[in-house]
């Protein structure tokens, strides 16, 4: 028995864009997926009649799951099926492996006048024919191009409607022809549908498979989701992403480990708000491969739930979610002009000026200047890799409700700098050009409090400073 089943991102797409999924049960006739037999499976009208052709293989290696035509006078017929052909919009879907090259059709509408037909690889060409009076090859109704078929399997959907005057030929979820005269089919009533033949003539030799008819034009969306159907995933996850335990302040990584054709990998992260896409960035890199590094995690990453998305060809997969956890044991502090640490098991003081310590059994300081979270930030900045001046950037309040001020010391030397506010989730929120020596930003716009990172990039896009702000 054959799987319906339809890649998720093409419903997470389309829902996106119209707010409803696609179903490709709306306007369906007849649908003819050969598991065993020749029956419509959308109602019991229309039951096909097997004339000689044999139940065989389709292509997922499903056995009677597809017919086999020889070619010389196999069929199957839809009889009185032209009394419920569409007239003016319809929607073919077909499969078709061809095994031999020769002059044939794989549906045709019997007595065949006013056609409704196509043939895949006659004389070189595919033709599509519904409403076609026999005027010439050009013709108002006749669609086609040269095509160079195999003996392989291919998806075809046919589409006419004069409402809009549209008529296209889909071959692998490309679209291959467009015209813009289709016609009404006229004169239908009582004919037969033939499948694998034409008019007691140019039989086919060869498989077709899963056959449906619509009394609408269907959407591109829906021809994908047609030509992918019961597709396999072809992503084979090898190794998950796990749980880590870090240090506040320490680097980490996350990799997943796949195989399959074309991936393209997006990680995301959830800091309580909802997995969101990451952007490689002085935090983040490798945001579009198999390895995600983190170079600095903060102590308020702790929790934080990362996954990534991986997309190929055919399907989209999702990694099993994984977290980071703080190792509230060991504690790094960077950039404090005061800190006060109560009871902890090791506390490690990067760039301090001032710090108070109680109950700790191990402290190491590191004397060198970093910036407080309270009161005035000051920032000394090296102008260049080779000069030891020094310009002293003051940045209050810290922490700060609506405005940040800026007072940048030296503004001959920091004019033409950029000034960046960077959320927890590394998406840079707002950025500013130096023109002036004192600057105020507006931050009450911005949605998210907590912890920023202000970044101070130099006129050569390098990065001089960066230093955390609160946001409260």
């Amino acid at each position: 028995m054959k799987r319906i089943t339809v890649p998720l991102f093409f419903f997470i797409f389309y829902g996106l864009m119209t707010n409803a999924q696609p179903d490709l049960k709306k306007g369906l006739v007849v649908y003819y997926p050969f598991n065993g037999n020749a029956k419509n499976s959308v109602s019991s009208n229309f039951n096909g009649v097997v004339n000689g052709a044999i139940l065989n293989t389709d292509r997922f290696g499903e056995k009677e799951s597809a017919y086999f035509f020889d070619g010389i006078n196999d069929r199957i017929d839809i009889v009185d099926f032209g009394d419920s052909v569409p007239s003016s919009e319809i929607s073919v879907s077909i499969w078709i492996r061809s095994l031999k090259i020769q002059w044939s059709f794989q549906l045709m509408l019997c007595p065949d006048n006013n056609r409704f037909a196509f043939s895949a690889n006659w004389g070189g060409r595919d033709y599509w024919d519904f409403g076609w009076r026999g005027d010439g090859g050009d013709a108002p109704g006749r669609l086609y191009y040269s095509s160079d078929d195999d003996n392989a399997w291919h998806h075809y959907v046919l589409i006419s409607n004069t409402n809009n005057g549209t008529m296209k030929i889909y071959k692998d979820n490309v679209l291959k022809a467009y015209k813009s005269y289709p016609l009404q089919l006229l004169d239908s009533k009582s004919k037969d549908l033939r499948i694998g033949g034409g008019d007691g003539e140019s039989f086919f030799n060869g498989l077709l498979d899963d056959i449906r008819i619509y009394n609408r034009q269907i959407s591109e969306e829906e021809v994908a989701m047609l030509y992918l159907e019961d597709k396999p995933c072809d992503i084979n996850i090898t190794k998950q992403p796990v749980d880590c335990s870090v240090l506040g302040g320490s680097s980490s990584s996350f990799s997943v480990r796949a195989s399959g054709e074309n991936i393209v990998y997006q990680w995301q992260a959830n800091s309580g708000s909802g997995f969101k896409d990451l952007n490689n960035d002085c935090f983040y890199s490798g945001c579009d491969s198999d390895e995600l590094s983190i170079s600095t995690v903060s102590n308020l990453m702790h929790n934080n739930q990362f996954r990534c998305i991986m997309t190929s060809k055919f399907c989209i997969d999702t990694t099993d979610i994984a977290s980071i956890k703080i190792d509230s044991s060991k504690v790094l502090i960077f950039d404090t002009i005061h800190t006060t640490v109560i009871d902890s098991v090791h506390v490690t003081l990067f760039d301090t000026v001032y710090s108070t310590v109680f109950d700790t059994v191990q402290i190491m300081n590191y004397d060198t200047t970093f910036i407080a979270v309270t009161d005035t930030l000051v920032i000394d900045i090296f102008t260049s890799s080779n000069s030891y001046e020094s310009i002293t950037v003051k940045v209050y309040p810290n922490p700060a409700k609506d405005v940040i001020n800026i007072d940048f010391g030296d503004f001959d030397k920091m004019k033409g700098c950029y000034v960046k506010l960077i959320n927890s989730l590394s998406q840079i929120d707002m950025v500013r050009q130096v023109t002036r020596k004192q600057m105020s930003i507006d931050v009450s716009s911005l949605s998210g409090r907590g912890i920023y990172l202000l970044q101070i990039v130099n006129n050569m896009d390098k990065i001089v400073a960066i230093r955390k702000i609160v946001l409260k």
